[in-house]
């Protein structure tokens, strides 16, 4: 029933990006929470409270990099749990993290969902030039910016691959010009310009990570990753996603007609992505090779990670 839907896009990001690894499920980045403003988060040199201090983080910190958590549920158990077992699980989790040169490891429940340590980030235009609402969003907005720079890298990619013909080069050229016509027409947007622009930008990274193989060569340079496939239970048509860890990073997902771009949410482990849709919000939970999508007003699907997507 869902691929006869179509809907509008909106992307609401306040978390970092997040691995498709099992062993390090949740955001790349952490900060502080729940501690008092005269106190200190402890690192210590193994996941509990007898092990040594190593190591300590402000009430305020941020920029925290997660290594792994370890102690909570699984996905088949946190589906089945209840707020107050989810709850318990959280004060049981642990997680390794890397602060200022220390590595240890910390009570989960004193983390949340952070960002990366501040730096400054350019775009792959230059900014004294910068004429639209969408250019000027890009070059004020670090998220913005690595997608700017990562789209930049996958076109360069496309356009110089040796089996790229003079009219397939033309074709992607045209593509290009008109992506960017609607990319700088997101002041219109109802959602807004920035969330408008940022579910842009992951559309047509999916766009040319899945047309153009040479577009996948150099993952290592990249923030981007995919497509991989999902099969939902339920669902007549297999799910395709790309990630783009832009800190925070926001998912391209497209299935028969639909196609939204949802982007992070907090989440006590794994990953959790959030699109608002003319529906309702639309959610993506990735844990390991296991996901669950949650649509409003239907049953939630339960999704595996297709090996040979």
């Amino acid at each position: 029933m869902f691929e006869r839907l179509r809907y509008a896009m909106l992307a609401i990001a306040i978390m970092a990006p997040v691995s498709l690894s099992a062993d390090a499920d949740g955001p790349d980045f952490f900060r502080v929470t729940g501690v008092s403003s005269d106190d200190v988060l402890n690192i210590r040199s193994g996941p509990g409270v007898s092990h040594d201090r190593v190591g300590q983080i402000p009430p305020d910190g941020g920029g925290v990099r997660n290594l792994g958590c370890e102690g909570g549920l699984s996905f088949a158990q946190w589906s089945e749990a209840s707020e107050a077992e989810r709850a318990a699980a959280a004060k049981r989790r642990w997680c390794q993290v890397e602060f200022q040169g220390v590595t240890g490891w910390v009570a989960g429940r004193y983390l949340t969902e952070g960002n990366a340590p501040v730096s400054a980030v350019a775009p792959g235009f230059d900014c004294t030039k910068a004429e639209s609402g969408a250019q000027q969003a890009i070059c004020s907005d670090p998220q913005l910016a690595r997608l700017d720079l990562e789209l930049t890298r996958l076109y360069g990619l496309a356009v110089n691959g040796p089996q790229m013909t003079p009219e397939r080069i033309s074709e992607l050229k045209a593509m290009q010009r008109g992506w960017i016509k609607g990319r700088d027409a997101c002041w219109k947007a109802v959602e807004g310009l920035t969330p408008c622009v940022a579910a842009s930008y992951a559309t047509r990274i999916d766009e040319i990570r899945t047309g153009f193989a040479q577009a996948r060569e150099d993952d290592g340079s990249g923030i981007s990753m995919g497509p991989f496939a999902y099969v939902c239970e339920g669902l007549g048509a297999a799910v395709s996603m790309v990630v783009v860890n832009a800190d925070p990073s926001i998912l391209s997902l497209r299935w028969g007609d639909t196609w939204i771009a949802p982007a992070a949410q907090p989440a006590a482990s794994g990953g959790k992505y959030l699109a608002q849709t003319a529906e309702g919000p639309v959610q993506f939970w990735i844990k390991g090779d296991e996901a669950l999508l949650m649509w409003p007003g239907q049953p939630d699907l339960t999704c595996d990670r297709d090996g040979t997507g």
